[in-house]
């Protein structure tokens, strides 16, 4: 799952590493690498982006929804 929406965040400006990058043979597929170094503004932007690129995975057919939390 995070691979896809991984390649959705960059169709959207937004980059990021999927979870697998990270874990032995592909494994945390379910978590995304998400740096938070950009200025506050800029990372408002970036999260509305992600949350669109999270919207346009899950209406996908046989892609469960994701919920999305920024706090």
């Amino acid at each position: 799952m995070s691979t896809r929406i991984a390649v959705s965040a960059a169709n959207h400006g937004v980059q990021l590493a999927p979870g697998s990058r990270f874990g032995v043979h592909g494994g945390l597929e379910r978590w995304l690498r998400v740096p938070f170094t950009l200025p506050p503004d800029q990372l408002v932007e970036a999260a509305r982006r992600l949350g669109a690129a999270v919207a346009s995975v899950s209406s996908c057919a046989n892609v469960p929804a994701v919920d999305v939390a920024v706090t």
